[in-house]
């Protein structure tokens, strides 16, 4: 109650973004956009579930409290009209999640999360 959720956020991010490989490291990043092509949701989970269990245990505890609270966040726009829908939340939140949605030591510019939405949401 006594700070900002802008400033949290803004924390979250900066955050996100010193984290020397990002969260999956460049193979996993590679990895799992490859994954989201598959076809077979399925195939897809397998993989996903694969992938976040061969990481460190710490590193999936984060993955845990990350998209819980992301969870939250979304399903919570309506009501607290903040406009952060899954989708306003990915394209905020991408650019500091996955290293690879900029160009290397540089911040992200809008064209490149528009990449990066384009890439998820085709």
């Amino acid at each position: 109650d006594n700070f900002s959720v802008y400033t949290i956020a803004s924390v979250l991010k900066k955050f996100l973004r010193k984290l020397p490989e990002g969260i999956f490291g460049r193979e996993g990043e590679q990895e799992l956009f490859s994954i989201i092509q598959l076809s077979d949701t399925e195939q897809q989970r397998d993989h996903i579930h694969r992938l976040i269990t061969s990481m460190p245990a710490v590193t999936q505890h984060l993955l845990v409290l990350l998209f819980g609270t992301f969870r939250v966040i979304a399903m919570n726009a309506g009501r607290a009209q903040t406009g952060m829908t899954s989708e306003a939340l990915g394209v905020s939140v991408a650019p500091s999640f996955f290293q690879s949605c900029v160009a290397d030591g540089k911040t992200a510019r809008m064209e490149d999360v528009i990449r990066f939405k384009a890439y998820f949401w085709r």
